[in-house]
């Protein structure tokens, strides 16, 4: 049986390149955001929406199933993770002259949490999405992690959780059938 050709929608593109160009800005003010009121304000604003976009548009994409290829591209982004870090190990090893911090694989460096963010809402997601509030749950579940100092920054908790509820949410448009047309 012949596999129907996947259609590319240039909203979506247009959509992750803008959030992309977004990121670059914001990191690119994080380092002078504290010396103008201009530039906090942008930090802010930018720090305000583009992660829950991007998570929401990844949320919009992702299956709620156990295929071999929703399993693959989970296991390769958690790959990709590891090989990143490694790198990152190899670069704090050579340009500090220490070995590596007890907090290494633990704490993702610089912006690599979300590759692990994004990998466990994938596990997580076919076991969410099976209660029967599962926006609910994530949004209560968020505001635990957010409250709770037992679930800390290790292997990215917090933040997975926190996000949650926008990577449900885009998965519930998708499947609910709203964007039917795009």
């Amino acid at each position: 049986m012949p596999v129907a050709p996947h259609v590319r929608v240039a909203v979506w593109d247009n959509a992750r390149f803008v959030l992309i160009l977004l990121a670059v800005v914001a990191h690119a003010v994080s380092t002078v955001r504290t010396q103008t009121s201009f530039g906090y304000g942008l930090y802010t604003f930018i720090y305000l929406f583009h992660m829950p976009a991007f998570i929401a548009l990844a949320g919009l994409f992702s299956k709620a199933d156990a295929t071999a290829r929703t399993v693959r591209s989970t296991a390769q982004l958690l790959i990709t993770w590891v090989t990143w870090e490694v790198i990152w190990a190899f670069i704090h090893f050579f340009a500090s002259g220490r070995g590596l911090p007890e907090s290494w694989l633990i704490a993702p460096a610089w912006t690599l949490w979300f590759l692990l963010t994004l990998a466990t809402m994938r596990i997580l997601l076919p076991y969410v999405v099976r209660l029967r509030h599962p926006l609910l749950v994530s949004v209560v579940l968020a505001l635990v992690a957010g409250l709770s100092p037992a679930i800390s920054t290790e292997f990215s908790a917090s933040r997975t959780l926190c996000f949650l509820p926008f990577f449900v949410a885009g998965w519930l448009v998708t499947n609910k059938g709203w964007l039917k047309g795009q």
